[in-house]
């Protein structure tokens, strides 16, 4: 199951810029399965992560996760095209960092059955920001 869809991508791009990255969408066919496998992919790279705390895939995932997934997907459109804008590698770093964040249980979700050390764990805010860390997200 996929943790995002066009309408993430949608929301994350913009309408006309993913257009513009898939070729004709949200009419074409073709361009709704790139998006369908880059949502995919951008799943299984969180999960991959995730799996190291809780059990996967997720049944309902958190805004954070579809955000952070949509992010990941949004970068595999561009590298699908061989042209990733450096602000969109970087974004692809930080996502990285998060979900590792995550795996290490320094960053919670909030969802795991699994303890997390004391004093290690982070919250989600009601607004969706991580909270506890240096900088809000």
């Amino acid at each position: 199951m996929a943790y995002c869809n066009a309408d993430d991508l949608r929301r994350v791009l913009g309408e006309d810029d993913l257009a513009d990255l898939v070729g004709g969408w949200p009419y074409e066919p073709e361009a709704g399965r790139r998006l369908e496998s880059v949502c995919e992919a951008a799943s299984a790279e969180v999960d991959a992560y995730l799996s190291t705390r809780m059990a996967v895939p997720l049944a309902q995932p958190s805004p954070l996760v579809v955000q952070l997934t949509s992010r990941l997907a949004v970068h595999g459109l561009f590298r699908q095209l061989h042209t990733v804008p450096e602000a969109w590698a970087a974004d692809r770093a930080e996502v990285l960092r998060l979900l590792a964040a995550i795996a290490a249980g320094r960053l919670s979700l909030g969802m795991s059955d699994q303890p997390v050390a004391a004093g290690r764990a982070r919250a989600v805010r009601g607004d969706g920001r991580l909270a506890g860390l240096e900088q809000v997200f």
